[in-house]
């Protein structure tokens, strides 16, 4: 069997975090690629809107190797700019990267994306949460807004 993420000794983990969690927070310097990123980001909400679509944002689990060396700067930008966005669009987020889903090691391929075990289990959490939005908009009476 190929060697798998699970397999690696922790000081091999923490590396690789590090490494990923790096790359993404020398992107993160460039004050332009935020703004940029911000535009983008509500761009594509207003096209989706202009078409009826209503988005769920998901944010996917990433490993504790990658997520104690991400910046915290960026995890604040990141947030605050989804907290912005669902004011302004009353949109659905969905944040897999709490703890208490209970993705581990063996749920990754690598520092900072799901295998396939893994994301099986984040389907299993999307279609709950999906489910009960849905469930909750058909008792209130407000299905119509998802249509």
């Amino acid at each position: 069997r190929e060697k798998r993420f699970e397999d690696f000794n922790t000081k091999y983990k923490e590396e690789l975090g590090l490494y990923r969690a790096n790359q993404h927070n020398k992107i993160f310097k460039y004050s332009e690629t935020k703004s940029e990123y911000k535009e983008i980001l509500k761009e594509f909400l207003g096209f989706l809107h202009k078409n009826s679509v209503k988005p769920i944002i998901v944010i996917f689990p990433t490993s504790k190797y990658y997520l104690k060396n991400i910046k915290l700067e960026y995890r604040q930008f990141f947030d605050n700019l989804l907290n912005e966005i669902k004011k302004e669009s009353n949109i659905k987020v969905i944040d897999l990267r709490d703890s208490s889903f209970g993705f581990d090691d063996t749920d990754f391929i690598d520092a900072d994306h799901l295998n396939e075990e893994g994301s099986i289990n984040a389907t299993n959490y999307l279609k709950k949460f999906i489910k009960d939005i849905w469930f909750n908009l058909q008792h209130w009476g407000r299905i119509n807004e998802y249509k």
